[in-house]
């Protein structure tokens, strides 16, 4: 009878960490694959992209002040 019990018991966990283990290879095979292909029902298309940036704008400031001028 104990011995029974203990069966059902070590069975129960198993099938429990096998079930966790199952879920979380399926969210990793998820998360790989869209870090790998990306979004790719967009809700919009970009067609063109412009980065603006101001780095050069603000050595030269600096630089300015450090010389005095």
């Amino acid at each position: 009878m104990i011995r029974n019990l203990r069966n059902k018991k070590y069975f129960k966990l198993a099938t429990i960490i096998t079930s966790i283990i199952i879920i979380l290879f399926i969210l990793a095979m998820i998360i790989l694959k869209y870090h790998v292909e990306g979004e790719t029902n967009m809700p919009f298309q970009l067609s063109k992209i412009s980065v603006i940036s101001s780095i050069g704008r603000n050595r030269q400031t600096r630089s300015r002040h450090k010389m005095g001028l």
